[in-house]
């Protein structure tokens, strides 16, 4: 069984958004080293710090939850209208769509996962400790928002705020958090 590989918040370079508004640390992008034109999937953690539109990605899908703060997004022409925080639903919406972010009560911090369409697809799932997560297959990230434990086989990982685990195969499981109902972090499941 392949171990999983811990990627370490610490370790990730902080570079700007594409459209220069805010700044962005990537977590891990699929095939490795790509850029934003080549991917096919790509994990990062974005700082919203000001009102503003966000960057467009021609023929991206994108998915959108909260480590913490508070951000209103406007979607589309219709400008629909959406307020994420870190008990939030995870947001759909597409890289094309004109998007524009304003955090409330200052700097928001949100995972964004970005997918090919047709070629991937992007699913997160809040953790609160105590679930048991099979790895067959998709690709499967655990991304911290707060202190966890992650038990992999006989293998313990502890995990910072924003810390990630990238898992291969079998079952981990996710320790109890301290706070019952705390969100403790996402998982982050890519397929295609």
């Amino acid at each position: 069984m392949t171990p999983p590989i811990l990627l370490r918040a610490s370790e990730r370079a902080a570079v700007p958004w594409k459209n220069g508004g805010g700044r962005t640390h990537e977590v891990m992008v699929h095939p490795p080293g790509a850029d934003m034109a080549a991917f096919l999937w790509r994990l990062s953690i974005a700082e919203v710090a000001d009102a503003g539109p966000f960057s467009t990605f021609e023929g991206i899908d994108r998915t959108l939850a909260m480590v913490s703060g508070t951000l209103e997004l406007a979607i589309g022409e219709a400008e629909s209208r959406v307020r994420l925080d870190n008990q939030s639903p995870p947001v759909r919406f597409r890289g094309e769509e004109r998007t524009f972010g304003t955090p409330v009560a200052g700097t928001a911090i949100d995972l964004n996962a970005m997918t090919r369409r047709g070629a991937f697809a992007a699913e997160i799932s809040p953790l609160h400790g105590g679930e048991t997560i099979a790895v067959a297959g998709d690709v499967l990230l655990i991304v911290a928002i707060a202190e966890m434990e992650i038990t992999h086989g006989r293998d313990r990982w502890p995990l910072g705020p924003l810390d990630a685990l990238h898992c291969f195969a079998g079952d981990i499981h996710v320790e109890p958090a301290a706070r019952s109902g705390a969100r403790l972090g996402y998982s982050v499941r890519f397929s295609g």
